[in-house]
C-alpha cells in the first residue's frame, strides 16, 4: 500500500476525531514492469486546482492502493487522476470524480487500461 499525504490535504490532528481518508484502489490488466513501471496520482478540487500530486515506482503488480489524507478544509468533491508510465512514456491515464466524507474511510476505485 502506498501512502500519499498531499501537502494541502494533510489531516491537522489525527487524535482530534475519527480518521478520514480515501483508499484509492488502482486496478489494471497491464503487466508490471513490462507494460507499466511507475505511476503519478494527482488530485484536483472542484475548480480544477491541483491540491496534491505523488509519483511512485511500481515494485509489484496490480491492484495498487494509494491512501489520500484530506483535511477538513479540502473540498468534498475531488477529481483524482492516475497516469501510468513505462519509463518516461505515458501509456495509460484514468480519472475518477469522488465525493469524500470527513468522518469515514472512503473507498474509491479506478481502472487504468
Amino acid at each position: 500500500m502506498i501512502r500519499l499525504t498531499l501537502p494541502l490535504l494533510v489531516l491537522a490532528c489525527l487524535a482530534c476525531g475519527p480518521r478520514a481518508y480515501i483508499d484509492l484502489e488502482i486496478v489494471s490488466s497491464r503487466v508490471v514492469p513490462d507494460e507499466v513501471d511507475n505511476l503519478t496520482v494527482a488530485a484536483t478540487d472542484e475548480t480544477g486546482a491541483e491540491v496534491g500530486r505523488g509519483a511512485y515506482r511500481l515494485e509489484s503488480g496490480f491492484p495498487q492502493h494509494v491512501i489520500l489524507e484530506p483535511s477538513s478544509t479540502t473540498d468534498a468533491t475531488l477529481e483524482i487522476w492516475v497516469t501510468g508510465f513505462l519509463g518516461e512514456t505515458e501509456v495509460a491515464r484514468a480519472g475518477v470524480r469522488t465525493t469524500w466524507r470527513e468522518d469515514a474511510i472512503n473507498d474509491v476505485s479506478v481502472a487504468l487500461e
